[in-house]
């Protein structure tokens, strides 16, 4: 017999039972929510974690990445939990680089600070543009604004070809997880941004005279091959349904400018 059956009976019997009887039935059944208590979601997520022998590498089947970001997003979702916990299952915290004994960055991207003699977790905010959870860091009394993904790549993950772009694997720019982070070119992040639809070609009319957005600025400029058949200025102006002058313009860095 599950709850709800349960529930179902208490209903059914309730007409027939004696008062004081009755008065407990319907004491319970307007507590029902709190006895009959499911768990967070976030608790799902921690016993989920608790159960791996151990974290894994970000080489594991898609299949199995998809369900690490979303145990990982539930956790991010409850700032109770991602806030109030000292540690998760397998959380691994190291010192933040450039901030060391200041701050430390944790495998599940968590970032605690160690300032006036007390301990506690950041909770990062949401920058607009580009879309990343950033954090401020104070050292010598100048705060700076910090990008939680690179602080988390920085403390983890070794980089011996001085790759300058993180990249978020899974897509979401928010699961700042080790295991969804890897290190790449100007040119792997922005090909691997057009494999998963993060960047969006512009079509129809109305947009021929738009501005393009900065990753596709970027990706035109390391995606440019000179009379390549997907990456020539024809090409390029065909995907994004600009002119040739514009892809030009662009390649020339006479527009967009301010695009690095």
């Amino acid at each position: 017999m599950n709850s709800n059956e349960a529930k179902q009976i208490f209903l059914q019997a309730l007409p027939e039972l004696s008062e004081p009887l009755k008065s407990a039935v319907e004491f319970t059944l307007a507590n029902w929510h709190k006895l009959n208590r499911e768990p967070r979601v976030s608790d799902v997520a921690i016993n989920f974690f608790a159960s791996l022998p151990a974290l894994p590498s970000n080489n594991v089947d898609d299949v199995f990445a998809a369900k690490l970001n979303e145990m990982a997003k539930l956790l991010r979702d409850d700032p109770d939990v991602w806030l109030s916990l000292n540690d998760l299952p397998h959380e691994e915290w190291r010192d933040v680089v450039g901030y060391e004994g200041l701050y430390q960055v944790s495998n599940y991207g968590r970032v605690k600070s160690f300032h006036n003699n007390g301990v506690r977790t950041l909770n990062p905010s949401f920058a607009d543009y580009p879309g990343y959870y950033v954090v401020n860091l104070t050292k010598n009394g100048k705060q700076q604004t910090q990008y939680v993904h690179i602080l988390v790549a920085q403390a983890f993950i070794p980089n011996p070809e001085n790759k300058s772009y993180v990249n978020h694997i899974d897509g979401d720019k928010l699961n700042n997880c080790l295991e969804n982070l890897e290190w790449t070119t100007p040119t792997e992040n922005s090909r691997h941004a057009w494999r998963n639809g993060l960047i969006k070609s512009r079509t129809g009319t109305k947009n021929l005279h738009s501005k393009l957005t900065p990753e596709q600025v970027r990706y035109i400029r390391v995606s440019y091959k000179p009379h390549d058949e997907n990456f020539s200025i024809v090409a390029l102006a065909r995907k994004f349904n600009v002119s040739k002058s514009t892809i030009y313009l662009v390649l020339a860095r006479r527009t967009y400018k301010d695009v690095v």
